[in-house]
């Protein structure tokens, strides 16, 4: 599925992803519930969610959220290194 990250803040009692995806009127088809919902700022009681683009479009404008961006694929950049028999990084 391609997905969209969502920014909430939120009520610390009230940020169980069942209880999100309510609120905001979510369907299990547009949320990655692999993913759920993740704490990214306790101090702040910000949240995300990985959420379709159209349903983040959709709830964009709800109380509580803060920013839709985008999710890009996250790899590994450059040659990974080798292991030798001792177990220290070598080539």
């Amino acid at each position: 599925m391609n997905t969209v990250m969502v920014t909430l803040r939120l009520d610390p009692d009230e940020s169980d992803f069942s209880s999100v995806k309510d609120r905001l009127a979510l369907r299990d088809a547009e949320v990655d519930s692999d993913f759920g919902l993740v704490e990214i700022s306790p101090r702040r009681h910000l949240y995300t969610m990985l959420v379709d683009p159209r349903a983040a479009a959709r709830v964009r404008s709800h109380e509580g959220v803060m920013r839709v961006s985008s999710n890009p694929e996250v790899a590994a950049v450059g040659r990974a290194s080798r292991k030798t028999s001792k177990g220290r990084r070598g080539g």
